[in-house]
């Protein structure tokens, strides 16, 4: 209330005798009303309470992709007041926080832990997850993991296909290069689900490279066509089943 008075004195035509300058000019008038916004905002958050955190982003830079890894962000209150944290929103579904809704006196500490979860992410990627709090300034504050996931294997064109429209009875064959990620990998040719004798498989090894062969002969018109091929790793580690997903449509004539 005092600031406002205030600067209703600097802006009273009526009480500008009180001051040296008689007409203050663009300059002054600028100065004026910053000197007003410090003072107001000074007085409002004066009392509030302060989020420090300890880094905003972790980077966990190259590690396997059938690996989970896990990060902490140590929230501490350094205001004067209450703060609290009321939710966590976050970009992507792979990614887990330990969060239950709290709040933290001055001085108090809040470790939060972020994750992300194995064979959720291949390559470079950043994630990020959003606090939300009531403390002024800090409704909404940004956290970040990155990292690189380096995936088992590397499957070329891709692990999924798009076959387009498919015609009744005709063979259609689709290959695949599946190159180790990590020395002495051993695959396996897994079930084809659904089971059918609308797709068969076959797989070989030749220059460290494992060759995949799909074969589809679609049976009935007119519907959805989903193969998924699965590919078992049996060694050095055993994550589960790689996938390969085949999909399209037949045609209605």
């Amino acid at each position: 209330m005092q600031v406002l008075l205030y600067c209703g004195v600097l802006w009273n035509p009526k009480l500008c005798d009180c001051f040296p300058i008689d007409k203050p000019d663009g300059t002054m008038k600028s100065l004026l009303i910053f000197f007003c916004a410090l003072s107001f905002f000074s007085w409002r958050t004066s009392g509030a309470g302060l989020l420090l955190v300890s880094q905003e982003e972790i980077d966990f830079g190259n590690y396997p992709s059938w690996e989970a890894r896990q990060g902490t962000f140590l929230l501490r209150n350094t205001g004067n007041s209450d703060v609290v944290l009321k939710r966590i929103r976050s970009t992507c579904g792979c990614l887990t926080s330990e969060f239950a809704g709290t709040s933290l006196p001055p001085g108090a500490e809040y470790p939060l832990k972020a994750s992300i979860a194995a064979n959720s992410s291949s390559g470079a990627f950043s994630k990020a997850i959003y606090v939300e709090t009531d403390a002024p300034g800090q409704e909404f504050i940004k956290l970040s993991l990155k990292g690189n996931a380096m995936p088992l294997v590397q499957i070329s064109p891709d692990s999924t296909v798009y076959m387009g429209k498919l015609a009744v009875g005709k063979e259609c064959r689709y290959d695949f290069k599946l190159a180790p990620g990590i020395e002495n990998l051993q695959l396996r040719l897994g079930e084809i689900t659904p089971a059918s004798s609308a797709a068969s498989a076959q797989m070989d090894i030749k220059d460290g490279l494992y060759l995949l062969s799909v074969t589809v002969k679609p049976e009935q018109k007119d519907m959805l066509v989903y193969i998924t091929v699965n590919i078992e790793v049996t060694a050095p580690v055993k994550p589960p089943p790689l996938k390969i997903v085949l999909r399209g449509m037949t045609l209605a004539e």
